[in-house]
């Protein structure tokens, strides 16, 4: 009788681990179903919605937000701005560490006379020149939207020039400090917990609120102009002189999205009346000196994420630099109200060195593009439905 109770005992400690290991292989198949459910939806995610209940006049508001939709890969011929959605590219990068450096008034053929990122000792800005062709890649079919210098800063910080009222802005100015309260830039970053900082030469410390001082002037800044900013101290405060980046580069501390942004005698476009050959190799000399640090840190490092845009907020304008006439030049996708033909480089290790992306691009692909790597949901304004400015190779 031992015996057989001993067995039973035996055969029903055996059922037991039985069932439990079909339990097991049935926990880990739904498990692995629910993450491999959970990637997909990731991976095919990363739109949001794109609304404002303060924009201007013409930009689209309240539409869906895109999905990071893609302008054509290197070398690609297919349209940018205007074009559409389109799928996005197989492989496109993240990136934590996003940084614009705005120079001005100067055209593409003058920064690159020989059609690309090639004869650098020839180029405008042999430096930068030398930076697409070993360490990145140019647009070459890049368009402002309009000439004057804060519309084209507004734009690629918003999707939009906000030139109607109550706004009132104009290339130098708009109507008060804060008086923009559409979307832009700063809202999606926030949205998103995502850090910020723009680093302006020579302005006097942060959260500076003035119209000029020295060789900074504020409509070189677009984030003074809206409310999100200028109305909130912890935001404003992220408006800071150029001394800064070196103190976050220290510190370990660099933001997620950096806007630099040369003061009016070191950004090409003078404060004189220098030719545009001496201000661009002024502006590259300055390129060379003060971006060095930035380069050398770890994002833009092989294996680093880090992404840096150098473009110019418009063509150049008569009556400076010698220039006797304007470059109101127009793409295919916009007739009128254009900014000219600029240069536009992208450097980092996940751009393939002498990448050329030969669609036609505006801001609001450039804006597009930033909020993409970014890993952000919203597109502001008409950056929902713009282009990625795809240098990646993919």
């Amino acid at each position: 009788m031992a015996i057989l109770r001993n067995q039973n005992t035996a055969m029903l400690k055996a059922l037991i681990v039985c069932l439990l290991a079909v339990l097991l292989a049935s926990l880990c198949m739904c498990g692995s179903g629910a993450s491999s459910t959970a990637s997909t939806l990731a991976q095919t995610s990363g739109s949001g919605t794109s609304g404002s209940p303060d924009t201007p006049g013409g930009a689209p508001s309240g539409s869906s937000g895109d999905s990071g939709s893609s302008g054509g890969s290197s070398g690609a011929s297919s349209a940018g701005s205007g074009g559409g959605a389109s799928a996005t590219p197989s492989g496109f990068p993240s990136s934590d560490h996003v940084f614009v450096v705005m120079l001005e008034n100067q055209d593409f053929s003058q920064v690159f006379p020989s059609g690309g990122a090639t004869s650098c000792s020839s180029a405008g800005m042999p430096y930068l020149c030398t930076l697409a062709q070993s360490r990145g890649g140019i647009a070459t079919h890049f368009y402002s939207n309009a000439h004057g210098s804060l519309l084209a800063y507004l734009f690629n910080t918003s999707g939009a020039d906000w030139r109607q009222k109550p706004y009132d802005c104009t290339g130098s100015g708009c109507a008060s400090s804060g008086v923009i309260k559409g979307e832009n830039i700063v809202s999606a970053l926030t949205s998103m917990s995502k850090s910020w900082r723009g680093y302006f030469e020579s302005m006097p410390s942060c959260g500076f609120l003035g119209k000029t001082s020295g060789n900074y002037n504020a409509d070189h800044n677009p984030f003074k102009w809206y409310a999100n900013v200028a109305d909130t101290p912890s935001e404003r405060d992220n408006m800071c002189p150029f001394t800064q980046l070196s103190i976050d580069i220290n510190g370990n501390a660099l933001p997620n999205f950096g806007y630099i942004v040369p003061n009016e005698a070191d950004d090409a476009e003078g404060t004189g009346g220098q030719s545009a050959r001496t201000l661009l190799l002024k502006a590259d000399n300055w390129l060379e000196n003060n971006l060095a640090q930035l380069l050398s840190t770890e994002p833009f490092q092989p294996g680093g994420d880090g992404i840096l845009i150098v473009t110019f907020d418009e063509g150049r304008v008569k009556g400076k630099s010698g220039d006797s006439s304007s470059d109101d030049a127009c793409s295919p996708t916009q007739s009128s109200g254009c900014g000219g033909h600029v240069a536009f480089v992208m450097i980092g290790p996940n751009v393939p060195s002498g990448s050329v992306a030969t669609a036609t691009y505006h801001f609001q692909d450039m804006l597009h593009t930033i909020i993409h790597l970014l890993g952000l949901t919203e597109y502001p304004n008409e950056a929902n439905g713009a282009a990625d400015i795809d240098l990646f190779g993919n």
